[in-house]
């Protein structure tokens, strides 16, 4: 049974086997941290920026509420004359006894590979469509990954189903609730107008957004899998991942992403990106 908490409901959906989905939320600023998130999460995954490690350092009574259940995420692109932060705020994380990160591009494991006794998660840039791709994680020490965003029902239940993926030694999850970059670029130009929709030839808003010093182009709405969590436990998925990095979260949208992942019925109808499609 779900226990109610001081920031909300606990997420874990009976699956296969007795088996639980647990529930992890993304954030991309830890003042989200001093307010009541949707669920109380298993895992927080927050990323590693200039402002979250500046908070990091300058807000120990926030953080260390939840210190135990933070991951530092590496964004997938790290520009070249970034480096240097990345690396000196990894060696001060782990200093202080981060030991849980989360990588967005495979040759970020360099960045760990002299650390012993880590947790290190992939992120779904990480294409895994397949087991091979979790034995390629595995033979990086990656212990758990979520699925490509782009993957279907289909492709994700064969992918589950597989016994090459069951002893792949890697658990895999997938994100539930996002609005991912439909893409990004390096260039933020002067032209560019930034948190205003923009419509696309098929009347979609799209909104720019700095990002990772570049611009990353966003979907207005969300698209959510959180009336799919029961399935998703069920087909044998470890976690789900609700990101609410890049979006300024209304208390209703909070409330709503709460209703959703309780198991009532949602008041709103949101893309299920392409979970209902297929890979072409």
């Amino acid at each position: 049974t779900n226990k109610k908490s001081r920031t909300g409901r606990a997420g874990k959906v009976k699956g296969r086997s007795g088996a639980r989905l647990n529930i992890y939320i993304k954030i991309d600023d830890l003042q989200l941290l001093k307010f009541r998130l949707p669920v109380m999460p298993d895992l927080i995954l927050v990323e590693l920026n200039r402002k979250t490690f500046r908070a990091f350092q300058q807000q120990q009574k926030v953080v260390k509420k939840f210190q135990r259940k933070l991951c530092w995420c590496l964004p997938p692109i790290l520009l070249e004359n970034e480096m240097d932060f990345f690396s000196n705020a990894e060696k001060k994380l782990l200093n202080n006894h981060s030991r849980t990160w989360q990588i967005g591009h495979v040759g970020q494991q360099l960045f760990f590979a002299d650390n012993k006794g880590l947790n290190l998660l992939g992120d779904y840039p990480l294409n895994i469509l397949n087991s091979q791709g979790l034995y390629v994680l595995n033979g990086l020490n990656v212990q758990r990954a979520q699925a490509s965003i782009e993957i279907d029902r289909e492709s994700l239940k064969n992918l589950l189903d597989s016994r090459s993926a069951s002893v792949s030694g890697v658990d895999l999850g997938m994100t539930v609730y996002a609005t991912p970059p439909l893409f990004t670029a390096r260039s933020t130009a002067s032209h560019f107008i930034y948190g205003q929709p923009l419509l696309s030839p098929r009347g979609e808003a799209i909104i720019l957004h700095k990002a990772w010093n570049g611009t990353v182009a966003l979907a207005e709405n969300p698209f959510s899998l959180l009336p799919k969590r029961k399935e998703l436990a069920t087909m044998g998925l470890k976690y789900a991942v609700i990101d609410l990095s890049r979006r300024k979260v209304t208390k209703k949208e909070n409330e709503e992403i709460a209703r959703e992942a309780a198991g009532r019925r949602s008041k709103r109808k949101l893309s299920t990106f392409n979970y209902n499609g297929s890979l072409l």
